[in-house]
């Protein structure tokens, strides 16, 4: 009887080592028949040979993307709003497109904001669309300052004169009046300015009929770009390199220009004004491209 019960016990082994590998084979068959929808897993730590099928897709940080969605629209509702179509209001929110003069009018009026915000920002683009985004001085960013986003236009828009291989801006008589962008609302002297069609010497990164802004009293931070006027009325568009003060204790700014010949070469130059012979200097804080 002993040795019977051994050997029930050793058929038991047998039995489960036979339940078990038929169990393997049921395994194996399940994976053969699923094989057609399931993907080859990869192996810890190691990434897919396809880097497209890992990468994460980056969300759209444009502002026209979250003005949208804070008034609750779908691309396909705005796009029946402002008649554009929403393949083009998507290429928009991605950076693919650029925003011309009208479309942004059109955009900011059906949004309720002011024009200024849906520019793209230096923390949202590599693009140089807005070189600094500053705060409102003021510390006026509040409901008392949305309406004013709303009021007629009062920031004057100047063009710059190419005359005499020198250019020119007639302060006198603006070319027009636009709205003020977010960070001049309350900014008194605040300007704009625009290029002439014909001028094509600031370089890459103006060009003609850019919408220039200038604050006139923020303060200059080396490598900033700068408007200055001489007491000539010549303009000088570049960086602003630093002050510098000579033997006779005189004041001077530096500033770095780049322009464009007409070979297409570009031609860098550092001119040098004393304090004497400066009119005004503004900082420069962004731009709304031309279309």
């Amino acid at each position: 009887m002993t040795v019977k019960k051994y050997s029930q016990f050793g058929n038991i082994s047998e039995n489960y080592k036979k339940a078990s590998g038929s169990q393997k084979a049921v395994n194996t068959e399940l994976q053969t028949q699923n094989i057609h929808f399931m993907g080859s897993a990869q192996p810890f730590g190691r990434t897919a040979p396809n880097k497209l099928l890992t990468r994460k897709r980056k969300r759209s940080k444009h502002p026209l993307r979250d003005l949208r969605l804070q008034r609750g629209y779908t691309l396909e509702e705005l796009a029946d709003l402002t008649k554009l179509s929403p393949s083009y209001l998507s290429r928009l929110e991605s950076g693919t497109r650029r925003l011309n003069a009208d479309i942004l009018q059109r955009l900011a009026h059906v949004l309720s904001c002011h024009p200024g915000d849906l520019l793209l920002t230096d923390a949202q683009s590599s693009k140089f669309v807005m070189m600094s985004r500053i705060q409102n001085e003021n510390s006026e960013a509040n409901d008392s300052t949305s309406s004013a986003r709303f009021s007629a236009p009062d920031l004057p828009l100047y063009k710059v004169i190419h005359k005499n291989s020198k250019n020119f801006i007639d302060l006198e008589n603006p070319q027009e009046w636009i709205s003020r962008p977010h960070e001049l609302i309350g900014i008194a002297g605040a300007m704009s300015f625009c290029l002439d069609m014909a001028n094509n010497n600031f370089g890459p990164r103006y060009r003609s009929g850019d919408h220039i802004f200038a604050h006139p009293t923020r303060p200059l931070s080396p490598q900033c770009s700068v408007l200055l006027i001489t007491q000539e009325g010549e303009v000088i568009l570049g960086e602003f390199e630093g002050w510098q003060q000579t033997n006779d204790e005189t004041d001077h700014c530096i500033v770095r220009t780049v322009e464009l010949t007409q070979n297409n070469q570009l031609t860098t130059q550092k001119l040098n004004f004393s304090n004497d012979k400066i009119q005004m200097i503004y900082r420069v804080i962004g731009l709304m491209e031309a279309a």
